[in-house]
């Protein structure tokens, strides 16, 4: 069953957000610019979908005249344009002036009747939906009847903002809310960060993205914003730079991010800040190919964003809790701490973070999914345990130990084991809250570890150049951990009192010199040591 409206109503019935969260001067110059010439300082530097919602929730809080021209937008099905041409595929008709306020640059070194800018325009618009729909696999953009979209319409208007996706009808479809949409381009990209047809490039991959968004599933709030507006544009953003990777527009936002990664929850829409996340899927592309995010949109048909990141991630095994971390070490291998070869591609680009320094034992808060990274101020050669204890939210912290990640995050009220000795880089503890609740009060402490001589019965020595344990507990699990706490190899001695390791990795590699740490689990005892290695 389908049913269609046309979406007024919902704006009658909005509420006005919490102070903060939108700003009434950007609407009304959202609006005025459709119609007053602006100067570059009012451009936009994100999107004008964001800017559209906002003024679908609050354009009741204008004065009495943007209201009416707000209504009028509101309603619009697309502006009226002098002229309109198909693009090579037929998947676009464009609607463009050649006078007037709205007016196109009128070169034409075609001679084909047809601005170059909109010839461009088309080139670059069929290039979009090759790559976002065939070759990624995203559904085709909804018509009123909730089908796949023959030909999608496009309009050139001079406007503050790169590009504009509108709102038009909203269908209910199987237990979904979707929309019919149209987009605006801007007729001039010389006043933006990313200039010319790179601009109109960059523009079209982001809102034609959101025009597929829509035709998913749009979760709702009670006052009519989107629930997943945040993942709307990471999705965007990124493709920004996956169909055009040359370009890198995405660089203008990256500050947003670096700058306030421990103020804002993962899932905020608050002004550029999900521009800038979008790093986060340039890490899951780079984990697991680009196709993860079309896996999470189609899992938005059933499930709200979190919840199908939650989903996708789970299905390759892992949590978000787990991934989130992730991305917090990620984020720390930027600028010059970049490694070439390993994380993001474009790290070296990007700004560096900057950690926040903290004694070993301190108390932070973090937003609800909330992530920081903090510089522990080792001062003694030791042996360390260190890990996170929360009153309320759950959480994952990981160790950077030298410039290298230990293996896997652990979750609050677990410890990974860490050696510091002066001539290294102090340790980096990287903290997330996976709930979407506030952590309140975050403990972090890192101790020093005393490991006492060997333990009667258990000893240790060396017989033919390998390490051999004796006098060992019958049905023992022996686990050795290099010195940033990564597992090496686990033994198992059975029915025997001892066994012995041939020095070998889990993988079968022939283990480098150094010291080594052995916990021996008899079932209802730990015994703990160390053992160095010499070659």
């Amino acid at each position: 069953m389908t049913s269609i409206k046309r979406i007024l109503l919902p704006f009658l019935l909005a509420v006005p957000l919490l102070a903060g969260d939108y700003s009434l001067q950007a609407i009304e110059n959202f609006i005025r610019s459709r119609s007053e010439v602006m100067n570059d300082t009012n451009r936009q530097t994100g999107c004008g979908f964001s800017h559209m919602l906002d003024l679908r929730q609050h354009w009741r809080e204008l004065s009495p005249d943007l209201q009416l021209k707000a209504q009028q937008l509101l309603q619009s099905a697309g502006p009226a344009r002098q002229k309109q041409t198909t693009s090579p595929g037929g998947h676009f008709i464009i609607h463009y002036d050649t006078s007037g306020y709205h007016a196109v640059p009128l070169k034409d070194e075609e001679g084909n009747g047809i601005p170059d800018y909109i010839d461009s325009a088309a080139v670059i618009l069929e290039n979009v939906w090759d790559v976002e729909i065939n070759q990624l696999g995203f559904m085709p953009p909804p018509d009123k009847y909730g089908q796949p979209v023959s030909t999608y319409p496009v309009y050139f208007t001079k406007i503050s903002d790169y590009g504009i996706t509108w709102l038009v009808d909203e269908i209910q479809l199987d237990n979904r809310t979707i929309f019919t949409s149209y987009l605006e381009l801007n007729t001039d990209y010389s006043g933006f960060y990313t200039k010319g047809l790179d601009g109109m490039r960059v523009t079209a991959a982001h809102e034609f993205n959101h025009a597929i968004q829509l035709g998913y599933n749009v979760w709702q709030t009670s006052n009519y914003d989107l629930v997943d507006r945040f993942f709307m544009e990471m999705t965007s953003t990124w493709l920004e730079d996956y169909v055009y990777p040359q370009i890198n527009d995405y660089y203008n936002y990256l500050y947003f991010l670096f700058n306030n990664l421990n103020s804002f929850s993962f899932n905020s829409a608050f002004s550029l800040y999900p521009y800038a996340n979008s790093l986060y899927l340039h890490m899951t592309s780079e984990l697991y190919g680009p196709r993860f995010t079309v896996d999470v949109w189609e899992r938005i048909i059933k499930e709200e964003g979190m919840q199908a990141l939650e989903t996708t991630l789970n299905n390759l095994g892992e949590t978000f809790a787990e991934s989130q971390n992730r991305y917090g070490v990620w984020l720390y291998f930027t600028g010059h701490r970049a490694v070439p070869g390993a994380y993001f591609p474009e790290a070296a680009d990007y700004p560096m973070l900057e950690t926040v320094k903290k004694r070993t034992s301190f108390t932070t808060m973090l937003p609800g999914y909330g992530l920081n990274l903090f510089e522990i101020d080792v001062t003694n050669n030791r042996l360390y345990h260190g890990g996170v204890s929360a009153d309320s939210g759950k959480g994952q912290v990981n160790h950077i130990c030298n410039g290298v990640p230990l293996n896997e995050s652990v979750s609050f009220g677990k410890v990974q084991y860490l050696e510091y000795n002066t001539k290294m880089q102090k340790p980096v503890a990287v903290i997330s809250n996976a709930s979407d609740q506030k952590a309140e009060s975050v403990r972090y402490n890192l101790q020093a570890v005393v490991i006492p001589p060997p333990i009667n019965p258990v000893i240790v020595y060396e017989q033919e150049g390998i390490p051999v344990f004796k006098a060992v507990p019958q049905n023992s699990e022996i686990r050795i951990y290099d010195i940033l706490g990564r597992l090496v190899q686990k033994l198992h001695n059975n029915s025997s009192n001892s066994t012995s390791w041939n020095l070998k990795s889990m993988s079968g590699k022939t283990v480098s010199s150094g010291l080594y740490l052995y916990f021996i689990d008899t079932g209802t005892q730990l015994i703990k040591g160390k053992l160095t290695v010499l070659r």
